[in-house]
């Protein structure tokens, strides 16, 4: 767990949570070399959280960071749009190859998924049955655990491709 120092006390109290995230993970010096490369502004030296008042950033220099913070938090926002724009495409195109398999003629081409998403949805049920109303000995209880997650992930999976929801599984820290 890293240390709290004054440095990142004040940026947060100047609601630079991005810079003190920052300095949490990769260490006060490091972000105190990016703010002089980028801002010119020089922090100064390690304090304690109690000094925190001691280091004095002026208006215009919260100003200074708080543009790069957003400038930085608009490249993040542009990268995630561009990667939306991607993973809608695949979407698309994997439709599309669905469509295919529908409007195949032949019979077992046209009803393998519905017939497979069936069967694995009944199988799951069929397990979590014989999970809730049997004994399971107390050594596999973490393996039957993590076999529940995964029927939970089959049919929550087979029942988004089936509504075309999706999840994009790409968070943005702003």
């Amino acid at each position: 767990m890293a240390l709290v120092t004054g440095l990142i006390a004040t940026l947060v109290a100047n609601g630079l949570t991005t810079l003190a995230d920052v300095a949490l993970d990769k260490g006060e010096d490091f972000v105190k070399e990016k703010i002089k490369d980028v801002t010119g502004i020089d922090v100064g030296d390690t304090l304690s959280p109690n000094d925190a008042d001691k280091i004095k950033l002026s208006e215009s220099e919260i100003l200074s960071l708080l543009t790069e913070k957003n400038r930085h938090s608009e490249k993040l926002l542009e990268i995630a749009l561009k990667e939306e724009e991607i993973d809608a495409k695949d979407r698309a195109s994997a439709r599309d190859l669905n469509k295919t398999y529908i409007e195949s003629d032949d019979k077992f081409i046209s009803r393998f998924i519905p017939i497979l998403s069936i069967i694995l949805i009944i199988s799951g049920f069929v397990f979590l049955y014989f999970l809730v109303f049997g004994n399971i000995p107390k050594e596999n209880q973490h393996t039957a655990t993590n076999v529940v997650n995964l029927i939970g992930y089959i049919i929550t999976s087979i029942v988004m491709f089936f509504t075309g929801k999706h999840s994009s599984g790409t968070m943005i820290k702003v």
